[in-house]
């Protein structure tokens, strides 16, 4: 411990940021100086969240009320070295029973509240409310909206007292609004003609049941949409002048229309991503030089979308080679494919048959699977390496390739791409790429330009 002691102040601070927060934990243990200086480390970010959390409710209730009595012993200090907090009561039973919880002899939502209203510097805050909380004591809303330097403000609430955070004073680049709308057709116009939107770049909105105003939102660069009901309609073009990618989530039309509620197109959008969303209803028309999509429709619907999109980079999940077959014609210039799919569709790999052997026609630049299975006695071993020299040796063009195989219901998240280094007859030598040089070709691929 002298020898960490003897380095000075700038040192100390270059090291701190690299320890974990457990490791932050213990050096506060060893001595008052050691508490001093971790201190910072420990309380620059706290997440409580019992859906992220491995272990009992109960137990997250007590560290969620310990961690509040522990700030509020030296609310002035402690509470200024947040910088980032999240905190989703909805997920604590406890919040329900009015009155049987107190911290520091008042009240859990008082506390919390001081918390915040001493939290000058917090930087990033999600904060998901029940209406138990805010309905009769608006005070712990209040302090969020006196927080001074908020760069991201995440947040659910009841969507009548949109009035109470329209007085925000940080000015957040990143808005995700979770509201719960008291009255069909409540609208938002209070809240987002505030200064609050002044400079909000990336907006998250769930907008079911509620209107956006018709107003010009020229500073909106990224856009997320969930619960879009098929009556609203938005003119991104006139609304969203600068948008730059879109995200659909959970958007589904109950009745057949005759045109998209998304009306208005841009130039060409960097992103769009359609997830859980009813495609042939929810269709952005437009040029998208990124498209991805986990969406709800038949295949003809799908193809439409690409077709209309254009993309060069495109990330899908498909239930049939058919509709790959069609990508030639669909998206002429594709350069970059992902697809997710289940090992159902590779367990028939034998010699060079292969059920999506049409790719070779498709002039990509690089081409990755991600694959599934449910079954363990489907494996075939080897079949990685092959699936890869194959895809390798058939697509001419491709300069890189990657496969992840996982188990389970979920696609793997993340592969190791393979660099083509030659081709010569009918053999294929490849060069495994080690994870960081992966990850900045994964980077730089999805920003693939338009040529």
């Amino acid at each position: 411990m002298p020898d960490l002691l003897a380095l000075c102040d700038d040192v100390l601070q270059l090291i701190l940021p690299l320890l974990s927060q457990n490791d932050a934990i213990h050096l506060s243990l060893t001595c008052r100086t050691g508490y001093d200086i971790a201190l910072p480390r420990i309380l620059h970010t706290v997440r409580f969240n019992t859906l992220n959390e491995m272990m009992p409710p109960p137990q997250c209730e007590r560290r969620l009320l310990e961690f509040c009595a522990f700030v509020l012993a030296d609310v002035v200090r402690r509470a200024s070295l947040l910088r980032i907090m999240e905190i989703s009561l909805s997920a604590y039973a406890f919040i329900g029973r009015t009155g049987e919880f107190q911290v520091e002899g008042r009240p859990f939502t008082a506390g919390l509240a001081d918390i915040l209203k001493h939290a000058s510097n917090l930087l990033e805050l999600s904060l998901c409310l029940p209406n138990i909380i805010v309905r009769d004591d608006s005070s712990l809303l209040e302090s969020v909206a006196a927080l001074p330097r908020l760069r991201s403000l995440e947040i659910g609430i009841p969507a009548d007292l949109c009035r109470v955070l329209a007085k925000t004073v940080s000015r957040p680049r990143r808005l995700v609004l979770a509201l719960t709308p008291k009255y069909p057709g409540l609208h938002l116009d209070v809240l987002l003609t505030s200064n609050l939107m002044a400079s909000v770049e990336e907006l998250h909105i769930d907008i079911s049941s509620l209107k956006i105003p018709r107003m010009r939102f020229l500073q909106v660069h990224h856009l997320t949409i969930s619960n879009m009901g098929y009556e609203d309609q938005i003119n991104l073009s006139e609304t969203f002048p600068n948008l730059r990618s879109l995200n659909l989530n959970t958007c589904l039309a109950y009745n057949q229309l005759s045109g998209s509620p998304l009306i208005g197109t841009l130039p060409e959008l960097d992103y769009v991503k359609y997830t859980n969303t009813d495609i042939q209803t929810f269709c952005y028309r437009g040029l998208v030089r990124r498209l991805a999509f986990t969406a709800r429709g038949a295949d003809k619907d799908l193809i439409k979308v690409i077709q209309q999109s254009s993309p060069v980079v495109l990330d899908c999940a498909f239930d049939s080679p058919s509709m790959l077959r069609k990508l030639r014609r669909a998206a002429p210039e594709l350069r970059v494919l992902r697809i997710r799919i289940n090992f159902n569709e590779l367990a028939g790999i034998s010699g060079d048959h292969i059920p999506f052997a049409f790719l070779a026609k498709l002039p990509l630049t690089a081409i990755s699977i991600r694959a599934s299975w449910f079954d363990p006695h489907l494996w075939i071993p080897g079949v990685a390496s092959r699936v890869i020299t194959y895809m390798a040796r058939r697509i001419s063009t491709a300069e890189y390739v990657e496969l992840s195989l996982a188990s389970g219901m979920d696609y793997p998240d993340q592969g190791i791409w393979h660099k083509v280094i030659s081709r010569h007859d009918q053999v294929c030598t490849l060069e495994r790429l080690p994870r960081w040089e992966s990850d900045v070709l994964e980077s730089r691929l999805l920003a693939m330009p338009r040529l």
